[in-house]
């Protein structure tokens, strides 16, 4: 009995572990997500509303 219990303590720390590996690599796959929104969404804010340097005025 000891053996099961001790083998099934190890089974579930394994899945433990792959647990939260996968939760960690889901975590920064978010945060990767949305850097890229936020840089897309300055990227479209640029696009909308352009600055107009000197080159641009009328003479």
């Amino acid at each position: 009995m000891s053996d099961f219990l001790s083998n099934a303590f190890q089974v579930i720390s394994n899945r433990s572990a792959d647990i939260e590996e996968k939760i960690d690599r889901l975590k920064k796959a978010k945060r990767d997500i949305e850097n890229e929104q936020d840089q897309a969404s300055v990227e479209i804010k640029k696009l909308l509303q352009p600055s107009l340097d000197s080159s641009w005025e009328a003479l």
